[in-house]
């Protein structure tokens, strides 16, 4: 939806979009959102919250206890990331965190609170941390057109010159319910004799787009939620108090994907590159792929793969990008808006930098000197 006014917002920590019409996608379930401050992360699921003593929960669930003299109300909530949430949880405990509050008046749910963003620094952005939000804010990016134009000031990576740059149709464009778009569609299959059983697992994709034949048919599409960045941490103010303002700087940082080793995403990238290449595992010529990489913080000014947490994913998505599939990379600024919960902010699309192969320059070198001095001898011969 487009909002020429966000009166009604907080501010996130970051610089705010100069933009007259912004887009803005609801990411919370529910307009329902607390602060609070996030104390510990575990069990992958879960984590426990501290509201502040001023604040009233009028949902009353009974999920957490009373804290005991202070008048704090230490609470267990749900945790929709399950990975390591590399570089978010350095400040816990007492980094700001937001959760949503469920809807859930007969009290269902074991959790009625989701966590779904974190401050990993304090007078930095909001990082959010819901991963399965990452599709819901894509498909409406999708929609609104907005990745289908080559505007947003970022640039993409994959297949030939030119995919990803300016001006350059690159996602369709699609309708609300117009059935072009389908999601958690099977693709790829069984690899070689002997490869792991997570190698040999048949992939899933996010996305099934119906491109058109102008845009080259059908569109796999996968999506990737991105928290991690470069140099993203900063020591903890001593002693704890608020910075001073400072006027905001524009994003500098490298968003980085995966923050751990994740043989599911070099799965998912091989796939593609079969999609696109026609291989017997995935047979249907003419399909095009694409790979989103969602930066849900708004102080990253490009994307990268990791090469320090996942060397094998980056020579996999290279590999991907040289068959033709494309990389796209997505800023956006996560907003705590307590009228209508969390929000995405669009803010272009972000430069992609994929890095080199040093193995595969390395092959290329002895390569081109093993030429050169075949060369060389058969022109002493002569």
């Amino acid at each position: 939806m487009r909002s020429s006014s966000a009166t009604d917002r907080p501010s996130s920590g970051a610089p705010a979009s100069t933009s007259t019409a912004e887009l803005l996608v609801p990411v919370s379930s529910t307009p329902r959102i607390r602060k609070c401050r996030l104390l510990r992360r575990y069990k992958r699921f879960l984590a426990d919250v501290v509201f502040p003593e001023d604040e009233h929960d009028e949902n009353g669930d009974g999920d957490g206890a009373d804290g005991g003299g202070g008048g704090e109300r230490f609470v267990t909530v749900h945790c929709p990331n399950t990975g390591p949430m590399t570089g978010l949880l350095d400040r816990c405990p007492n980094a700001e965190a937001w959760v949503s509050v469920a809807d859930d008046p007969l009290g269902r749910r074991k959790y009625q609170h989701t966590l779904e963003a974190i401050r990993p620094v304090a007078g930095g952005p909001l990082v959010g941390v819901h991963s399965a939000a990452a599709n819901k804010v894509v498909r409406a990016l999708l929609e609104a057109g907005v990745l289908s134009d080559g505007g947003g000031g970022g640039g993409g990576a994959g297949g030939e010159e030119g995919h990803g740059g300016e001006g350059v149709a690159l996602l369709p464009r699609l309708r609300a319910g117009d059935g072009s778009i389908a999601a958690e569609v099977s693709y790829g299959g069984k690899r070689k004799k002997g490869a792991s059983s997570s190698a040999a697992a048949v992939s899933r994709a996010d996305f099934l787009l119906q491109c058109g034949d102008e845009l080259g048919g059908e569109l796999v599409l996968e999506v990737k939620s991105v928290t991690l960045a470069e140099d993203a941490l900063a020591p903890p103010p001593s002693p704890p108090s608020p910075p001073p303002p400072s006027p905001p700087s524009p994003p500098s940082r490298l968003a980085l994907f995966p923050d751990t080793v994740s043989l599911r995403a070099q799965r998912h990238a091989r796939d593609l590159e079969e999609v696109v290449r026609g291989s017997s595992s995935a047979p249907a010529r003419g399909r095009r792929a694409a790979i989103v990489f969602l930066i849900q913080r708004a102080d990253c000014a490009a994307f990268s793969p990791s090469e320090a947490c996942d060397p094998g994913y980056c020579r996999a998505l290279r590999s991907a990008a040289r068959a033709g599939v494309l990389v796209l990379a997505v800023r956006g600024e996560i907003v705590a808006c307590e009228k209508r919960g969390m929000l995405f902010r669009y803010l272009g699309r972000a430069r992609v930098e994929l890095g080199e192969d040093k193995e595969e320059a390395e092959e290329e070198e002895q390569g081109g000197g093993a030429k050169k001095g075949s060369s060389d001898r058969k022109k002493r011969k002569s």
